[in-house]
């Protein structure tokens, strides 16, 4: 339960906020959906690319180096709103 709420922490810190429920739920299992302004926080936070998230759950994540260039590319990524 820990991880959950540094990962809620983190999130915040990026400017998502989320329930803490939800976040336990992106932590314990493989959510059925995630709103990309999610997605590329989680991308900054653990310093990963998209795909890198969503791997085969069979597949184990250490065997998978992700792209530095794809990184790089995250580092500045920032979601926009709808526009009014």
């Amino acid at each position: 339960m820990r991880f959950a709420k540094q990962v809620q922490e983190l999130l915040t810190a990026q400017g998502v906020q989320i329930g803490h429920s939800r976040v336990h739920e992106l932590v314990t299992q493989a959510p059925a959906r995630l709103t990309v302004e999610v997605q590329f926080a989680l991308c900054r936070i653990f310093d990963c690319t998209p795909s890198d998230l969503w791997l085969d759950l069979g597949q184990v994540a250490t065997d998978h180096e992700p792209d530095p260039a794809a990184r790089q590319r995250l580092r500045g990524a920032k979601v926009q709103g709808p526009k009014r």
